[in-house]
């Protein structure tokens, strides 16, 4: 019998018998939001909204399934205030359904709040505020960097490894050392890098010193090999996630979409911003504007 009220009970939800409490949270709030009393003026939507709550309430545990009983029949005369008592039933059944309904979009409506003006105050919107401003900063740097004439170091070239991987864009690169400035996968690796001389100068953008391209000279050109895996090179990708921070602040509503995005700046964007600026001493290159 008890089965048989269950299975009753996930009718009424539109569910399979034992379907899983997630399938049954789903449903009842799709149909409260079809059948609620304030959204839903047809005369069978209380009754509806009645029978969802129940169910709901029931195959969640959060109350027991009612015992049927057994009732004999009543003459006719006795149908009257029967009928009447049973309307009452269901009015006050739906008023207490409806109150349930409410605390719980209040409670659910505080739980949010709380956690919105946690987001959005104290010591974390501070560090949100200050990482706006050094990704507005930064990104800038690098944009201007893009345009501004480049550094040019003597360097050289002390080991090197002609076997080829894939590197950026599908480009085809191989690894060389250096004297001073250390290891770049290089494009275009050739013979006339470890045949003769191997002095080179270095290549790099003026306000961060991101490597660019290595030059070798010999008596009758200048060759250059791109370096493939460098910062430069992924200016275009980098330069909208630093963004990012200034966009929260801005953005700053009470929806999923914003917790999502603060979240993925608060670690993700602010942990990539002190990687490119501890990395390298970019930091003190920004400070003193590429002279250092």
């Amino acid at each position: 019998m008890k089965s048989d009220m269950k299975s009753r009970y996930y009718k009424i939800l539109g569910l399979p018998d034992n379907a899983p409490l997630s399938d049954v949270r789903k449903q009842y709030r799709r149909l409260v939001m079809q059948y609620h009393p304030d959204k839903n003026p047809s005369p069978d939507a209380q009754r509806r909204f009645i029978e969802i709550k129940d169910a709901y309430e029931v195959l969640t545990g959060k109350k027991a399934a009612p015992v049927q009983r057994l009732t004999k029949r009543k003459s006719s005369r006795s149908s009257s205030p029967s009928q009447s008592n049973s309307d009452a039933e269901q009015a006050r059944r739906a008023k207490e359904a409806q109150m349930r309904y409410e605390e719980q979009k209040l409670r659910e409506y505080l739980e949010n709040e709380l956690y919105f003006r946690k987001l959005t105050s104290g010591w974390r919107w501070k560090l949100m505020k200050s990482s706006a401003i050094l990704g507005i900063i930064v990104a800038f740097a690098m944009s201007i960097d893009l345009l501004l004439p480049h550094h040019y170091s003597d360097d050289m070239i002390t080991a090197f490894n002609s076997n080829s991987a894939f590197g950026i864009g599908g480009k085809r690169v191989s690894l060389i050392q250096t004297e001073d400035s250390g290891k770049f996968w290089i494009e275009r690796f050739n013979s006339q890098l470890y045949y003769g001389n191997h002095e080179i100068l270095v290549e790099s953008s003026w306000i961060f010193h991101n490597p660019i391209r290595i030059q070798k000279q010999d008596k009758t050109a200048t060759y250059g090999y791109p370096i493939n895996f460098n910062i430069f090179r992924l200016s275009f990708i980098i330069i909208p996630l630093l963004l990012l921070p200034a966009f929260v602040l801005y953005y700053k509503r009470r929806k999923i979409s914003f917790t999502v995005l603060y979240q993925f700046c608060m670690y993700g964007v602010n942990g990539l911003m002190l990687i490119i600026l501890v990395s390298g001493d970019r930091w003190a290159h920004l400070l003193t504007f590429g002279f250092l």
